[in-house]
């Protein structure tokens, strides 16, 4: 009858039953699991891993770092870390092993076999940690999704003009109003919950842990906020001082420099653009920035390291990463956001609309007129026109199809667990936008071909010569 649980501080509580008393447990957790036995495990919010035999005894750290971890009542141990790549130890007292694959979720049972589901809602199973993963048919997105405190698919979130915050539930296919006023916000995942950080007008910082959390006061005040995918935050005041921290727990430190704006990679690296559009980037918190050549007005990061940008002649350019040179994209751009795929969707002065498949594509015009957009891994796209009026789409080959609300800004979770598209947001081929994207496809086809017979022909003559 024993209960275990954790509250939103990641203090840790146990009870002995409905008539018995909360007892306070030393230590903080994100998330536990419990044997019959009475044994705990644990992961806090640095993905650090603990165990104790029971309410008296110590906890005892546990090598390693893991996101989610589920246990039997053999002992079996499985996790997965923030890569996604998955771990089996056999109780306490024996090492870690790498089990090939990549999961989201997976649940133990305890005859030993394991049942998990990848980002794409895929359904796996395995009968033990020497056996192979066998591929069940279907997809259990709502499990999957953001299935902890009942936070399922709130991917997508908003501000209005009066500064008023809503998530998109896929639930209920509609909005939920989040309590509080803020004038910008980023996000991540957390254990399948969605993390908001956010800055008001009056440059407070607020952090909050998904939908049905409340909103925690953070010490400081910044005007500019971004969060990597494991939790680190950027962030720059009014000063355009720059500033970090690991986590919601640990202590805001100062980085040297100013920046304007500042965009933020999975692997710990980031880039900044100062006042003068001059262009930084700095390997982590404990690196130095380095000047790249070149002016900027915005700039987007791929989790590959490529970086697209826009300079104030709407000119654009890309280049694969710290070391290689910039690269100029025909065409001129206001804005623009660019996926893990490499799939880049921007808007023109004229509120046009255009996507490009990667840096060897071609420019495809898209009906509609926006002044921001966002894309998420999975292709969908979100934008918003001058009126605030919010419109979505699976995808190139899909219509835009009108969401309810009125926003001025919208943010979405950039990374593989966020696959989120609402019932209504279905896919309405359009024939003309296929018939163009197949166009735009075939004509880079033919000059990809082509360049390669020139490079193949003047490599023969030069073999010639010589």
């Amino acid at each position: 009858g024993r209960v275990w649980g954790i509250n939103d501080a990641d203090q840790i509580f146990t009870i002995s039953g409905p008539t018995g008393q909360w007892q306070h447990i030393p230590g903080a957790l994100r998330l536990l699991r419990v044997m019959p036995d009475g044994r705990v495990w644990g992961i806090n919010a640095n993905q650090d891993i603990y165990t104790r035999a029971g309410v008296t005894s110590e906890w005892q750290h546990i090598p390693g770092k893991l996101m989610f971890l589920d246990v039997n009542a053999k002992g079996e141990v499985w996790g997965i870390n923030s890569n996604y790549d998955i771990y089996f130890r056999n109780g306490v007292h024996v090492d870690w092993i790498h089990i090939p694959g990549k999961l989201m979720k997976l649940r133990v049972l305890d005859d030993g076999s394991v049942y998990g589901i990848n980002y794409l809602g895929h359904i796996y199973t395995i009968s033990g940690p020497k056996g192979s993963w066998q591929h069940i048919p279907g997809v259990l997105s709502t499990l999957w999704g953001l299935k902890d405190n009942g936070q399922f698919g709130n991917f997508l979130w908003g501000i209005n003009p009066n500064d008023q915050i809503f998530a998109m539930n896929a639930q209920i296919n509609g909005w939920i109003e989040v309590p509080g006023l803020l004038r910008s916000l980023d996000l991540f995942i957390e254990r399948g919950t969605p993390i908001a950080w956010g800055v008001n007008s009056g440059d407070q910082i607020f952090y909050r842990r998904g939908l049905y959390g409340v909103w925690r006061v953070i010490p400081g005040s910044l005007r500019y906020i971004k969060v990597n995918p494991l939790g680190r935050v950027w962030g720059i005041n009014a000063n355009q001082d720059i500033f970090t921290r690991e986590n919601v727990d640990s202590e805001w430190v100062h980085i040297q420099g100013k920046l304007e704006s500042l965009e933020v990679m999975p692997d710990g690296r980031v880039w900044g653009i100062n006042a003068a559009q001059q262009i930084f980037t700095i390997a982590g918190p404990s690196g130095s920035w380095q000047h790249i050549e070149g002016s900027l007005k915005m700039l987007k990061v791929m989790p590959d390291g490529r970086v697209w940008g826009i300079n104030a002649n709407q000119d654009i350019f890309t280049r694969a990463g710290v070391s290689s040179p910039w690269q100029h994209i025909p065409g001129k751009l206001v804005t623009l956001d660019v996926n893990q795929k490499g799939e880049v969707w921007g808007i023109n002065a004229n509120d046009d609309i255009f996507y490009r498949n990667g840096v060897d594509g071609n420019w495809i015009h898209v009906p509609g007129k926006l002044v921001s957009i966002s894309v998420m891994h999975d292709s969908s796209v979100y934008g918003i026109n001058r009126a605030g009026q919010i419109f979505g789409r699976r995808g190139l080959e899909c219509q835009w199809v009108h969401i309810p609300g009125v926003l001025k800004n919208l943010w979405v979770v950039k990374t593989e667990l966020a696959s989120f598209q609402p019932n209504y947001l279905v896919c309405k081929p359009n024939a003309q936008e296929e018939a163009d994207r197949k166009k735009a496809e075939e004509e880079a086809a033919r000059k990809k071909a082509a360049e390669e017979e020139a490079a193949r022909k003047k490599a023969a003559e030069e073999a010639a010569r010589k």
